[in-house]
């Protein structure tokens, strides 16, 4: 075997075959070997080599053009050649265009106006300022500017102006509306920059000066307190005020704030966020007195108020009401009269609600007493001084009873409370190298800022028809919709201010709150003299119920319908025909008739009034008081301990309807058969009877053996079993007089008397009615 071209053998020696020939290594380099790319020097069969577009290389040859490194990755460059991936960065990547060095892609770089900048390079084009561009930049003549300098050149060039907004804009709306006065500011050559910022406003909720429905101060802080639970209501006392807040006691700007000590949930949380400091302090001056009753002032540490007051409240264990006046009564005392005579002169003190915590304590009481007391110091020493009681934000029964309490010394002219609402508040600054632009763009701007609020007035003669439940319903609506509302009652006039389309539909609510009091107004005037009656016989006429005639004297005189649909007290569904004057129910026509009642006069020993129902707290030295108390004694005696209170109850509207169906029964059966009876129920149900009666809601509350109507009794210990006391342990019972008329044994299956009767009796001392009318409370025993 030889060489196919130099023919010598290849016994023994490396050969390569090519083509079905045999070279020696010597012809096989010669004639088809390699070259290196780098060196230029042949590459021998079986060395490592580098390939790249028909170049070879030695493996140690293949390096960057450039730094000579050697390469594992590699990049082409316009030259053919090939680099290292920072080498070619260098040469034909992208550049800085501050330090036109490359922007390597490891390295932080801002690209902005469609250049390249490593971040350190990415300055402030001032050369007074030239600071790294962190907190944002304005570009300006291909240079970019700190906002700082950018106001500096631009003020020296420019035309300048700044706009508010009017702060009851909310943000959501602004951000709609910016791009529409940036893209109108374009067109006049002017830039536009804004500026918002939350802004915190008060507003007044006016107090309703008559009243004249029927919700009681219950109602109407328990609707504030649920529509506005950071509501603040005050009253001013002589110099000085009392105010009522949601939120913790410890994070109050007061000049003292004073701390129940015998309560661990509140002297933890004031010490515990005061400081270690404080801690030391208190537990100090404890330990230096002996006495139980002692009270501890030290400085306030990390709270916001000047001074904090430890004092100690001891309630009593038992549930009398009058120990618990007492003890709350001396508390507050003490602590006054240590704050009010301090030689710090002290200005504002806060009060946390106490007590709420402990089942045996009444709140009401708590509450009466706390700001009764308060009242009755500030009244004393005349002194120019603001207490504030502050409720937990979770506690709404604790405020609630505060708030009924504070309205009661409020006085007429005041506002029933404060709420703080965050509104935005909106700078525009417009820029413009020409004066002419920058008028033009301000005139378009401010037009449009205009059209996005604006006030409506209305002057509304009906306002004397709402209520304090309304006012406060009304401005929740119209806050939750960023109206600002501005009701007066004096000038008789609303005021809203917001966006055009939301105020339009506030409007439109406010006049069918205003419809609805104004109806809820004709209803109680109407059916206070005016009586509808159904004939049951020739010569037996029953008047309707409390409800029913209002409903019926609405439709016939304000609405002027021909029919009516009706739910009687049986039940039925019945239609009044005024055309005809009957009423229909099935197969059953009876005629029905319409009576006024201004000719029937009131009781001669009741008190004027301006409302339509009062109550009124007789004095135990009247033979009034006496004589209510005797017929309850006949046999209470020794069962209760202390009666609290007896009221006289004035509802006019419902008297007159009594008395009505009392001189219609006693004209069918030729005799009186009205009787001074008892009737026991829980407080929640006596103010709900004194302002709507015995209606049927009453039906069967006290059971329904004999019946189911409203259950009375001859003998006040036997209705003394249906009363429920509240947490003082104070009873309520109404001695009311009651129609009897014809009565027969009830039984449980009566849901009306038979026909011809008109009570049902267990033949003793227990009668059951079921009329609206036939029974009317007269008084209401308050007793313990």
């Amino acid at each position: 075997m030889s060489c196919s071209n130099c023919k010598a053998s290849l016994a023994n020696v490396e050969y390569v075959e090519k083509d079905e020939k045999d070279f020696c290594l010597n012809c096989y380099n010669q004639l088809f070997g390699k070259y290196c790319a780098k060196c230029q020097t042949l590459i021998l069969i079986g060395a490592k080599i580098a390939k790249h577009e028909g170049k070879f290389w030695h493996k140690d040859c293949f390096q960057c053009y450039s730094c000579q490194t050697k390469l594992t990755k590699f990049e082409i460059g316009d030259d053919k050649q090939v680099y290292c991936h920072t080498c070619y960065t260098e040469k034909y990547g992208p550049k800085c265009v501050i330090c036109c060095k490359a922007i390597v892609k490891s390295l932080r770089y801002v690209e902005a106006g469609g250049r390249l900048f490593h971040e350190d390079c990415f300055r402030c084009g001032s050369k007074l300022c030239a600071k790294k561009l962190e907190n944002g930049f304005i570009p300006k003549d291909n240079q970019f500017f700190c906002p700082e300098c950018y106001r500096d050149i631009i003020s020296k060039h420019t035309f300048r102006e700044t706009l508010t907004c009017p702060s009851l804009i909310n943000s959501d709306l602004f951000y709609t509306e910016e791009q529409i006065m940036k893209s109108k500011a374009q067109e006049m050559k002017t830039e536009l920059m804004s500026i918002v910022q939350p802004v915190k406003r008060t507003l007044l909720i006016p107090k309703v000066p008559k009243d004249t429905s029927s919700l009681t101060a219950t109602d109407e802080t328990q609707t504030a307190s649920y529509l506005f639970p950071n509501l603040i209501m005050k009253a001013a006392v002589h110099n000085g005020s009392i105010q009522l807040q949601s939120g913790e006691l410890s994070k109050q700007t007061v000049d003292i704030i004073v701390v129940c000590s015998t309560s661990d949930t509140f002297l933890k949380d004031v010490l515990q966020q005061a400081g270690l400091t404080v801690q030391n302090d208190y537990d100090r001056l404890l330990s230096l007195t002996n006495q139980q009753d002692s009270i501890v002032e030290t400085e306030a540490g990390n709270l916001s108020c000047q001074a904090i007051l430890f004092c100690p409240w001891i309630a009593p264990t038992d549930r009398d009401p009058e120990k618990l006046s007492n003890s709350v009564s001396d508390y507050m005392s003490k602590c006054l009269n240590h704050i009010l005579y301090h030689p710090k002169v002290y200005r504002t003190a806060a009060f946390s609600a106490m007590g709420y915590d402990l089942s045996q304590c009444s709140m009401d009481i708590i509450a009466k007493t706390m700001i009764n007391t308060a009242k009755a110091k500030l009244a004393e020493t005349l002194l120019y001084f603001d207490i504030s009681f502050f409720v937990p934000s979770n506690e709404y029964d604790v405020h609630q009873k505060f708030a009924e309490k504070l309205t009661l010394i409020q006085q007429p002219l005041e506002p029933f409370g404060y709420v703080d609402r965050l509104f935005s508040k909106v700078s525009l600054t417009l820029t413009a190298k020409q004066e002419a632009n920058l008028k033009q763009c301000r005139s378009t701007v401010d037009t449009h800022i205009q059209s996005l609020t604006q006030t409506e007035m209305r002057t509304n003669e009906d306002l004397h028809a709402w209520t304090q439940q309304l006012v406060l319903i009304f401005y929740k609506y119209c806050l939750d919709r960023h109206i600002w509302p501005m009701i007066s009652f004096e000038q008789k006039k609303l005021s809203l201010t917001g966006r055009k389309d939301a105020i339009g539909e506030a409007d439109k609510y406010f006049l069918e709150l205003t419809n609805q009091a104004l109806k809820q107004t004709h209803l109680q005037a109407i059916s206070r003299s005016v009586l509808w009656e159904y004939q049951i016989d020739g010569t037996t006429w029953q008047n309707y119920s409390y409800k029913s005639i209002s409903e019926i004297e609405y439709a016939y005189s304000f609405q002027k319908l021909s029919s009516l649909d009706i739910i009687n007290e049986q039940d039925e569904q019945c239609r009044i025909d005024f055309s005809n004057n009957t009423e229909t129910f099935n197969d059953r026509i009876r005629s029905i008739r319409r009576q006024h009642l201004v000719s029937i006069s009131l009781p001669m020993n009741w008190q004027c009034q301006s409302n339509n129902c009062c109550r009124f707290v007789l004095n135990e030295d009247t033979e009034e008081y006496k004589s209510i108390k005797q017929s309850f004694d006949q046999t209470m005696v020794n069962v209760y301990k202390s009666i609290k209170s007896i009221e006289r109850i004035q509802n006019q509207r419902w008297y007159k309807q009594y008395a009505a169906h009392r001189d219609a029964m006693n004209e069918r059966l030729k005799e009186n058969t009205e009787r001074r009876l008892f009737h026991g129920c829980s407080e929640t149900a006596a103010n709900s009877i004194i302002e709507e009666c015995f209606n049927r809601a009453f039906a069967g509350v006290n059971g329904t053996v004999y019946g189911h109507g409203a259950y009375f009794a001859a003998n006040a210990i036997y209705s003394n079993s249906f009363t429920r006391p509240d947490s003082a342990g104070v009873r309520c019972m109404f001695v009311a007089s009651v129609l009897i008329g014809k009565t027969i044994l009830g039984n449980s299956s009566m849901k009306v008397p038979p026909r011809g009767y008109d009570s049902t009796t267990d033949n003793n001392q227990i009668f059951v009615v079921y009329h609206d009318a036939q029974a009317y409370a007269d008084y209401l025993i308050k007793y313990q």
